[in-house]
C-alpha cells in the first residue's frame, strides 16, 4: 500500500487489498459510504437497466476493436483526450485510478481507461524492466527491433489494469497478466503498434501480431474485461455452463478471402476429433439448414463455475489449445444453464438484462421419412416471431440442423428479450405442434442462456 500522505495527495484511497483481482478505490472528501464489505451489494442489488455503452479513453482503434470482441454486448466509444499521469508510482492500478478520475472531471460520464506494462525480470535491475515506461524506453530510445534482439528468448510478462468509474467517486480496477517471452523474427515482423511484433504468448510460436485474429483470447485483457462485463451486467451467473468453440473448416494458412470452406476434409475432421479427445470435450459436426452455409465443427462440454469470469477463462483456454493444435478458432459461445439463479425469468427481467444474451433450446427428432421434410421445415419456420411479449420487443428465431450426414435432425430456437417463462411456453407449443403432425421428439437438450457469443450472426451467414 502507498503511504497515507501520498494517497491524500492523490485524493483517493484503496478500500480493498493490493492483491485482490478486483481492486476498489474511493475518492476522498466525498459523502460516499461505500466500503469494502458493502460494494458488492451496492452494485449487484440495483434495480436498473445495465450499461450498454462505455467511453474508453484511448487513441488506438485496435484497442477498441479488441474490447468489442471481448465484450460484444457493450458499445465501446473512443475518446482521445490527453490526461496527466503519475511519475513516482509503479502500481498500474493507482495510475489508472488517478487518470480515470481526471477523465471523469472532464466528461462527467461513466468511463474506462487501461494502463499497460511490459515486465522483464533482469538481474541488473531492481524493478521489472521496462515496466510502465515501455513506450518511452523501448520505442523512443532503444528502438523495438534493437530491444527484441537484445532480449531475444528472455521470459517476459505483459500486464494490464483497467479502471472504470460510473460516478467519479468509486473506481473499480481489474488487472490481468499474460506470460510469454521476447523473440526477434524478421520474417514475422509486421511493424504494428506496441510490443505485438516481438512478444510471444506462452505456448505459441507466433507473435501477438501474427495472432491478430486470436489476440483477444491469448493476451492479458481477457480476464479483466470479463470481470468488468460482470460488473456492467450486475450479474455473475454462478453455476453450470456449456462451452462451445467453433473452429474454421481448414488450417489458418488455407483460409482465402476470409471465407470458411463449406465442408472440411475428412483428415481435418479426424484432427478435430483427436484434439477434442485430448481436451476431454465432445466433438460436434453440424450440417446447417442451408447447403450454402458452411458445416460447423464445434466443441461441447458442461462445466461448473463460480462466476462468468471463470467460465470465460476456461472457454478461452479451450480455444487457445485448439489453436496450438493447428485448429483456428472461429467463434466462442458461453451458455449458462436455464435454471442459473441469475437468468431472467420474466420478460421484464429479460429486458433489463444484456440485450445480446438469448435463451437457446434444442430438441432431436426421431428419424422420419425424408418425404416429410418439407412439412417439418414449414412448421419450424412458422415459429420465427417478431414483436412479441412485453412492449412487443421479444424476438423468436427458429432453425433446424442435422448431424451424422442428415440422419439426425434438430429443431433449434432462440429467444431475445423474453424471460424463461414465455420462452418455455413458446418452445412447448412448437414441440407439441411437431408431435401433433407425426414427428416424434427423441430427446430434449437442456435449455441454456447464452451470456457470451463472439459472433451471434454466424448461424445466419452464408459467408462465414
Amino acid at each position: 500500500m502507498l503511504k497515507k500522505s501520498l494517497t491524500e495527495h492523490l485524493s483517493f484511497e484503496e478500500i480493498t487489498n493490493v492483491n485482490d483481482s478486483h481492486r476498489i478505490f474511493r475518492k476522498l472528501n466525498t459523502n460516499s459510504w461505500l466500503n469494502h464489505d458493502s460494494w458488492k451489494s451496492a452494485f449487484f442489488g440495483k434495480d436498473e437497466k445495465n450499461k450498454t455503452e462505455i467511453i474508453l479513453i484511448t487513441s488506438r482503434d485496435s484497442k477498441v476493436e479488441e474490447l468489442s470482441k471481448l465484450m460484444p454486448s457493450i458499445k465501446i466509444i473512443k475518446n482521445q483526450m490527453l490526461l496527466p499521469t503519475l511519475e513516482r508510482i509503479d502500481d498500474l492500478a493507482f495510475i489508472a485510478t488517478y487518470r480515470i478520475l481526471k477523465a471523469y472531471e472532464k466528461l462527467n460520464s461513466p468511463c474506462l481507461i487501461e494502463e499497460t506494462s511490459l515486465l522483464l525480470d533482469l538481474k541488473d535491475f531492481k524493478k521489472p524492466f521496462p515496466g510502465r515506461f515501455y513506450r518511452d524506453i523501448v520505442e523512443n530510445q532503444i528502438g523495438k527491433k534493437t530491444f527484441a534482439k537484445l532480449y531475444d528468448n528472455q521470459l517476459a510478462k505483459t500486464k494490464s489494469a483497467f479502471a472504470y468509474t460510473e460516478d467519479g467517486i468509486i473506481i473499480h480496477v481489474f488487472e490481468g497478466i499474460c506470460e510469454g517471452y521476447i523473440k526477434y523474427d524478421e520474417k514475422q515482423w509486421k511493424n504494428v503498434d506496441g510490443w505485438d511484433d516481438f512478444f510471444y504468448p506462452k505456448g505459441f510460436f507466433e507473435s501477438l501480431a501474427s495472432l491478430s485474429d486470436l489476440k483477444h483470447i491469448v493476451n492479458m485483457r481477457q480476464f479483466p474485461t470479463s470481470q468488468l462485463l460482470s460488473l456492467l451486467r450486475e450479474k455473475e451467473y454462478p453455476g453450470i455452463y456449456e462451452i462451445h468453440v467453433t473452429i474454421w473448416n481448414c488450417k489458418k494458412t488455407e483460409i482465402k478471402d476470409g471465407r470458411n470452406p463449406l465442408i472440411p476434409s475428412n483428415e481435418y475432421i479426424e484432427e478435430f476429433k483427436n484434439a477434442c479427445k485430448q481436451l476431454k470435450v465432445k466433438p460436434l459436426i453440424i450440417t446447417m439448414d442451408n447447403k450454402d452455409k458452411p458445416m460447423q465443427l464445434q466443441t461441447a462440454a458442461y462445466h461448473s463455475f463460480e462466476n462468468y469470469s471463470k467460465a470465460q477463462e476456461h472457454a478461452f483456454s479451450i480455444s487457445k489449445q485448439l489453436e496450438q493444435n493447428g485448429l483456428p478458432s472461429l467463434r466462442i459461445r458461453i451458455e449458462a444453464m436455464l435454471h442459473n439463479s441469475e437468468c431472467p425469468k420474466t420478460n421484464q427481467e429479460a429486458q433489463k438484462a444484456d440485450q445480446k444474451n438469448y435463451f437457446e433450446l434444442h430438441a432431436r427428432l426421431a428419424i422420419f421419412p425424408m418425404e416429410n421434410f418439407e412439412k417439418f421445415e414449414k412448421i419450424v419456420n412458422s415459429y420465427c416471431l417478431e414483436k412479441i411479449g412485453m412492449d412487443s420487443k421479444g424476438l423468436i428465431k427458429t432453425k433446424y440442423s442435422s448431424v451424422g450426414g442428415n440422419t439426425r435432425f434438430f429443431v433449434n430456437m432462440r429467444s431475445y428479450n423474453l424471460g424463461s417463462i414465455d420462452t418455455l411456453s413458446i418452445w412447448k407449443r412448437l414441440l407439441d405442434h411437431l408431435k401433433n403432425c407425426g414427428f416424434e421428439i427423441a430427446k430434449e437438450v437442456k435449455p441454456e442462456y447464452c451470456v457470451y457469443d463472439e459472433k451471434p450472426n454466424l448461424d445466419d451467414s452464408k459467408n462465414q
